[in-house]
């Protein structure tokens, strides 16, 4: 029942992810689709944690969390991989 659930909730976010989000400067190295899922499952996450969490939270709290982690995205910033093999 739970994977079910699941497929259906994380289907409906990459969904969200295709038509509600829009990347300011989109990478064209980045598979679209492979972030979508990336988006869809980081979301998911969040519901869990807080689900797991025993709704400590308000949803509404949660769901502004949620919309400044979206948005929160500085221009040019970028993250440096330990032992990244290229550099």
């Amino acid at each position: 029942m739970f994977v079910s659930t699941h497929k259906k909730i994380t289907s409906e976010l990459k969904k969200l992810s295709f038509h509600d989000l829009a990347d300011v400067e989109p990478s064209p190295e980045i598979n679209s689709e492979l972030h979508a899922n990336y988006q869809a499952y980081a979301i998911f996450g969040m519901i869990m944690e807080w689900v797991e969490g025993d709704f400590k939270l308000s949803p509404v709290y949660l769901a502004d969390q949620l919309l400044e982690i979206l948005k929160f995205s500085p221009v040019n910033s970028r993250f440096i991989v330990k032992n990244d093999r290229n550099g």
